[in-house]
């Protein structure tokens, strides 16, 4: 069966296209009927309405609820409402009998959840100012996890020990668990102090609050501007740890101690690394864009030096974390370059033959179609001398191996035109257009009707009308010759039939657009006696010629 089924997505759709011959076609609309039949009888779909507070209840703290309900019924999918829908709907899917025991105990968890009971714990009073700190904020975690039991700690100061909670019966029990569960780590914790310097500690407070939830720690950094301008006996140090320096971790021990190492991998570090000059315009990129998409992935500062600085040495400041990862992928990028240049060097191998210059036409084919595919299949740069450059010397650039084969291939294919059967003949150099065709295609169809090849003159040649046409077969190529000398003959034929008439009716526009001769006899500038045309520059010859001058006579 050879069949493909498509449905377009997001399409709101439920058309499933099913393309193949039409056995195949029958046979897989069938069996995705019964599969679709089968999953509509086993699979159902429910729903469970809750309260918005007990949502966080019923996924429980880091989703530890929900999970054991997934490990028990694998193949039941809960979907619970998101902070924008206005449902409230838990939603079951999966096979019948495994959501319709889901459902059941969400729902008989969502019903304890509804009756309100209020409860007492005893916690001492030392341990009060740990819930109330920062606003109450263990209390409304709490509160928050628990479906939002109302947690109630007695006035500050009064010595009183209960606590009251008061909310349904499931989440008022969870509430206490966690209140006795902080209160046992406070009763063991220990508190271990953490030399970080000051100029460091603003960076990592927005970093504190993820480090105390991860690790259920309290940290307490030292109070920022004053510690330095004290007096000297407040400045003593504390454990050899100046006061400005101090940071205390307070929790159970093993937690601490991972609580400071996190702490102290959140430090900014500086390391430097060596990077070839060459490949630092590489790193940076256009306009600085490759440095900066590397400064922000792995949120580090990384600067190299000016070219004036004549230096190889990159900074990279940041975490130890970020730091290392960093410095790995500029490694790689040195490694890609490295292996850039090598290949290019690698590419860069040439070699130079001889080839008779009345074979480049032939490598270098129609177009340059020839040396085109040549150079592709190869993969080299092949440099033919231009037609007005009397060198026969061939280059051949790339890998060595490529290069060498291409040579081998291009001194074969011209001891096989040398070895062919060559015969010279002239043709009116006014036919070779007609000749080749449009692309050449009149060429290759008189080529391959009578298997030969043929070579047309290319501009230096001092005889613009020599043809060399050559082939395996002698008869060929004389059965070629003639054909040539047929279609010339034809072409000749034609264009003195048209040059004819053009020159008839270009000599009777000549003629007929001849202007007429003009001629003056008689002019006074044609005669040559004096008398008659006198000179303007000689008065007393003008005054003794006045009574006979052609002009007249004059009045003075």
């Amino acid at each position: 069966m050879c069949t493909s089924c498509s449905r377009k997505e997001k399409s709101g759709s439920d058309k499933v296209v099913i393309r193949g011959p039409k056995n195949d076609v029958a046979a897989a609309e069938k069996a995705l009927k019964e599969v679709a039949k089968h999953c509509e009888e086993t699979t159902e779909e429910a729903s469970i309405t809750t309260k918005p507070e007990y949502i966080r209840f019923l996924i429980g703290r880091e989703g530890a609820n929900i999970k054991k309900l997934r490990e028990k019924y694998p193949n039941v999918r809960i979907m619970f409402p998101t902070e924008h829908d206005n449902d409230n709907k838990i939603w079951l899917l999966g096979k019948t009998d495994e959501v319709e025991a889901v459902k059941k105990i969400y729902e008989k968890q969502i019903t304890d959840l509804n009756e309100t009971v209020e409860i007492h714990v005893n916690v001492d009073p030392k341990w009060h100012r740990h819930f109330v700190l920062r606003n109450a904020e263990v209390i409304r975690e709490i509160q928050d996890q628990n479906g939002g039991v109302i947690i109630s700690f007695p006035r500050q100061n009064s010595g009183d020990s209960k606590v009251s909670i008061k909310g349904s019966k499931n989440c008022v029990e969870s509430a206490k668990e966690r209140i006795l569960e902080i209160v046992d780590d406070l009763e063991s914790e220990v508190t271990i102090n953490v030399e970080i310097p000051e100029k460091e500690h603003r960076s990592l407070v927005q970093h504190a609050q993820e480090v105390r939830s991860k690790f259920n720690v309290r940290i307490r950094f030292p109070q920022r501007g004053g510690n330095h301008d004290q007096n000297e006996q407040q400045q003593q140090p504390e454990n050899g740890i100046h006061p400005a320096d101090l940071v205390q971790i307070s929790g159970r021990d093993t937690k601490c101690e991972e609580a400071k190492q996190a702490l102290l991998a959140l430090i900014p570090i500086s390391k430097t690394m060596t990077v070839p000059a060459e490949y630092h315009s590489s790193l940076i990129g256009r306009k600085g864009e490759a440095v900066r998409e590397l400064m922000s992935t792995f949120a580090v500062r990384i600067n190299i030096p000016a070219p004036s600085e004549n230096s190889e040495e990159i900074t990279i400041t940041g975490t130890v974390e970020n730091v290392e990862a960093a410095m790995q992928n500029i490694r790689e990028k040195v490694e890609e370059l490295d292996k850039q240049i090598e290949d290019r060097k690698l590419r860069s191998y040439a070699v130079k033959f001889e080839v008779p210059l009345k074979y480049h036409q032939r490598l270098i084919g129609p177009g340059g179609a020839s040396i085109r595919e040549l150079s592709s299949r190869h993969d080299v740069q092949i440099t033919i001398p231009r037609s007005d450059n009397p060198s026969e010397t061939i280059t051949v650039t790339g890998y060595e191996t490529n290069a060498n084969t291409c040579k081998d291939e291009i001194v074969q294919l011209i001891q096989d035109l040398e070895s062919m059967f060559s015969q010279e003949m002239h043709l009116d150099p006014r036919f070779h257009p007609r000749l080749i065709g449009q692309r050449g295609r009149n060429l290759r169809k008189v080529q391959d009707e009578y298997q030969v090849e043929i070579r047309l003159p290319g501009r230096g040649d001092p005889d613009p009308s020599t043809v060399i046409v050559s082939g395996k077969v002698e008869e060929h190529v004389y059965d070629c010759i003639d054909k040539l000398r047929a279609m010339e003959e034809d072409y000749i034929t034609d264009l003195i039939d048209r040059g004819q008439y053009l020159v008839h009716r270009t000599e009777a526009e000549e003629r007929a657009a001849k202007p007429k001769k003009v001629e003056i006899t008689g002019a006074p500038w044609q005669l040559d006696n004096d008398d008659q045309f006198p000179a303007m520059s000689n008065a007393n010859q003008g005054h003794q010629s006045q009574s006979s001058s052609v002009w007249g006579k004059r009045p003075w």
